[in-house]
């Protein structure tokens, strides 16, 4: 067998386990939620790119009342996970946000992120 060959061969196996592998985009999909104060974060990323949401309040009784949805666009780039919002009902965040936050913490269970301005938030599944 040629050494040309083998160096194929060896690129190409590299190549399908890094694809199986599960890069940090395979680990960001699926459902996540986070809690601040008396809101909760409800927010699926899919695998192909879009997204979408939904914000809720906490009354004094414990009881979750919706305070609308949204939906957009994520992808993973150089250690942030960027949305762009194309629709919402949420009072504040409006059509067109835009967000680039950095991963600090990603595993099959929890995302920790900090925003530009320092913010930092944990998602949990």
């Amino acid at each position: 067998m040629s050494v040309a060959r083998r160096v194929s061969e060896t690129l190409c196996c590299g190549l399908l386990l890094a694809a199986c592998s599960g890069g940090p985009e395979q680990k960001l999909v699926g459902t996540w939620d986070s809690e601040a104060s008396d809101r909760l974060n409800h927010l699926e990323l899919r695998s192909d790119g879009s997204l979408s949401g939904e914000v809720h309040k906490v009354d004094f009784a414990g009881n979750k009342i919706s305070l609308g949805h949204y939906a957009g666009s994520w992808r993973f780039l150089r250690g942030h996970l960027n949305l762009l919002i194309i629709e919402s009902d949420v009072q504040g965040l409006a059509a067109g946000y835009a967000s680039s936050d950095e991963i600090l913490e990603l595993t099959d269970h929890q995302l920790l992120v900090r925003s530009a301005t320092g913010h930092e938030e944990n998602w949990l599944r």
